[in-house]
């Protein structure tokens, strides 16, 4: 009886033994995988830095300014080009799928107890 309870022993002390090598390895290899995820996250915090940057030049408004005026030859809107919504009501859309169209709002109830009316 006590030979059978210590063989059981040994091969519980055994598996206790390669789980928790198992385990070790694992990890090891989880903090590895760690360190080049934040390796990783460092390096994109930098690009996004640096993309946010030449953004914010791109968009300064003095240098779209330039450029609208030197490719884009727009000038300032003019009276004579307003139009007042009976005018714009009826619209001709170039694709011929569609005609004259009269666009009318409709009003719908925003509360959930108007719906019935």
């Amino acid at each position: 009886m006590r030979r059978k309870s210590s063989i059981i022993l040994v091969i519980l002390i055994g598996f206790s033994v390669f789980g928790l090598f198992h385990v070790k390895h694992k990890v090891q290899n989880l903090k590895k995988e760690l360190l080049e995820i934040n390796r990783q996250l460092a390096s994109d915090r930098a690009e996004i830095h640096v993309l946010e940057a030449e953004w914010a030049y791109l968009n300064e408004p003095s240098r779209i300014k330039k450029l609208a005026e030197k490719y884009l030859q727009m000038e300032y809107l003019k009276v004579s080009q307003l139009k007042n919504y009976d005018q714009v009501r009826l619209l001709y859309f170039a694709d011929n799928k569609h005609d004259f169209i009269n666009i009318t709002p409709t009003l719908r109830p925003i509360l959930s107890s108007a719906r019935n009316y």
